[in-house]
């Protein structure tokens, strides 16, 4: 949830059981959005800073925030966390194109994007069994969705939808590991 001060500036707010509202700013938050909360109260966002950026941020149950930036990108967006605190978005390269990432509840990251997603891969939420849904735009600029579980069957990495961790993404469509 998010409101609007009397300057025109967003900022977060969570709401507790009894109903009383908690505003927060990630450090260096000139508008926050939040997207996601799980079960154990852990919140998800995009934060915009005073250079145009945008950063994803992960902010705890205690209060604490963390901004998110995937390497090497331009801008990162967060928009689900489930409950083992894996996240999903999407990040844009310097050339503007983006492509979806997890972030793992260790703080790695795994990068991806649909086959034949020449305008972009946004992944929007995931789930504990690890399916991701989001969109897609293929090269003619039509929007399409994806849905993709990622199996616990080993594959060999010569085989198309294999991961970089060994195992098989894929079920509408299969991603391809982004560089």
């Amino acid at each position: 949830m998010q409101s609007i001060d009397s300057n025109g500036i967003y900022h977060g707010n969570l709401r507790a059981a009894n109903g009383k509202f908690t505003q927060f700013d990630p450090t260096g938050s000139l508008k926050t959005q939040v997207t996601g909360i799980n079960s154990k109260n852990t919140v998800v966002g995009v934060f915009y800073d005073s250079g145009g950026l945008t950063h994803g941020f992960v902010r705890k149950a205690n209060g604490t925030d963390t901004q998110i930036d995937v390497p090497n990108a331009l801008d990162t967006l967060i928009y689900n966390i489930n409950s083992s605190g894996a996240s999903v978005g999407p990040y844009y390269d310097s050339t503007g194109l983006a492509y979806g990432f997890i972030l793992n509840p260790n703080g790695s990251f795994t990068k991806f994007s649909v086959s034949g997603a020449a305008e972009g891969t946004f992944p929007n939420s995931n789930n504990l069994g690890g399916s991701i849904t989001g969109n897609w735009t293929d090269s003619n600029g039509v929007n399409q969705r994806f849905h993709s579980a990622v199996s616990t069957k080993k594959c060999n990495s010569t085989e198309a939808a294999c991961s970089r961790s060994g195992f098989f993404f894929g079920a509408c469509f299969f991603f391809s590991l982004a560089a």
